[in-house]
């Protein structure tokens, strides 16, 4: 038996692995693709925060570092700001696969990776889990990490995490010329309402632009409302090819029991996603540091966890108590009257994050997971 199962093998997933394994912890790691695998994703990292998840230097797997961004409302107006620290851009194949690369070099006895593998289903019992492949091959641990992303088996067979309706992204790897190249390669664009509830990005990326467009409020006909952004976006006739790919974003729906006394689940299995600008990858990465953290406790008999509630409340505190207030005083603005949020917070210079914890403050809700676990004193 294994102590922890991690199901994908995405920057949650990936880091729980490391460090549950860098911890002496025996880990299988199973994802559904072969490795290396796409992943459809704008590839922004916010700096600073990722930097610390991962304690390492990556730097070589940063495609651009942009320091400059432009926003606008529906091509209205350019509003110009600087990053205090920037952005960095990676490619999510080379970006997941190095993390798992680490994981796999760091944890070097005691981790062991399946590709290939399909989960079909998961049980939980008092003493483990049982998770049985498509194939009909069964694996049994202690305790599994469900980093599968909003569509994961894990979740859905454990009856934990949302099923909301997620919103919609469709991403194309834009390959342009010199001239687009020159407006565009040394910021990052931002384009609200020019996409029903959404908006437009252009990323730059190593020689080529990662372009795409997100609703929160609408799944059909994204093909095409990619073609009408890119034919106002950027110049006639500079898209010298494409490669596009769509996927759902699970954006944060508020409080809700993504874990039991066996499982956590992590990234966007969880519904980690900011709500605004639907950033995913550093909440991803921070659940699953959760999640190994967690995990390692229970396995070295230092927490009870009898509700198994305690990764819910570890990554609500540190994770979903902000998200949440984006969502609750945030989100409706920026659905409902787009023009409001862009004078407000972006022509106006406002503080979103700010004054979503000003209301949380002024009308804040019940702890969702108010009883604590005891803890085993060591």
């Amino acid at each position: 038996m294994y102590d922890a199962i991690v199901v994908g093998t995405g920057p949650g997933g990936s880091l729980a692995a490391l460090r549950l394994a860098e911890a002496g912890a025996r880990v299988l790691v199973l994802e559904k693709r072969r490795l290396p695998r796409d992943k459809a994703c704008g590839g922004a990292l916010t700096v600073g925060p990722v930097k610390a998840l991962l304690g390492w230097d990556f730097s070589a797997l940063v495609e651009s570092h942009v320091e400059k961004s432009v926003w606008q409302l529906d091509f209205g107006p350019a509003v110009e700001r600087d990053f205090d620290y920037g952005a960095w851009m990676v490619n999510r194949r080379t970006f997941d696969l190095h993390i798992m690369e680490r994981a796999l070099e760091r944890g070097r006895g005691n981790i062991e990776l399946r590709d290939g593998f399909a989960v079909g289903d998961v049980e939980e019992d008092a003493d483990g889990v049982a998770v049985t492949g498509k194939s009909g091959e069964k694996c049994r641990a202690r305790f599994i990490v469900g980093a599968d992303g909003a569509a994961g088996r894990t979740g859905a067979a454990l009856g934990i995490g949302r099923r909301t309706r997620p919103a919609v992204a469709i991403d194309a790897e834009i390959e342009v010329t010199p001239d687009a190249w020159a407006l565009e390669g040394g910021r990052m664009s931002f384009n609200f309402a020019c996409v029903p509830g959404g908006y437009g990005w252009i990323f730059p990326k190593n020689g080529y632009l990662s372009c795409g467009v997100g609703s929160w409020t609408r799944s059909e006909g994204m093909p095409g409302v990619l073609d009408s952004y890119l034919a106002r976006a950027l110049p006639p006739g500079t898209i010298v090819s494409q490669q596009r790919r769509g996927h759902p974003i699970p954006i944060y729906d508020g409080p809700a029991r993504i874990s039991t006394p066996r499982a956590c689940l992590v990234g966007d299995a969880a519904s980690l996603v900011e709500p605004i600008l639907g950033e995913g990858i550093r909440f991803a990465m921070a659940s699953g540091a959760i999640a190994a953290d967690v995990i390692g406790e229970k396995l070295g008999g230092k927490l009870a966890d009898d509700d198994g509630l305690a990764h819910s409340r570890r990554v609500h505190r540190e994770i979903g108590r902000d998200l949440d207030r984006l969502r609750r005083f945030v989100l409706p603005i920026f659905l409902r009257s787009p023009e409001t949020f862009f004078r407000r917070f972006l022509v106006e210079e406002g503080n979103y994050m700010a004054l979503a914890a000003e209301l949380d403050a002024r009308f804040a809700l019940p702890d969702p997971f108010p009883a604590s676990a005891p803890s085993i004193q060591s």
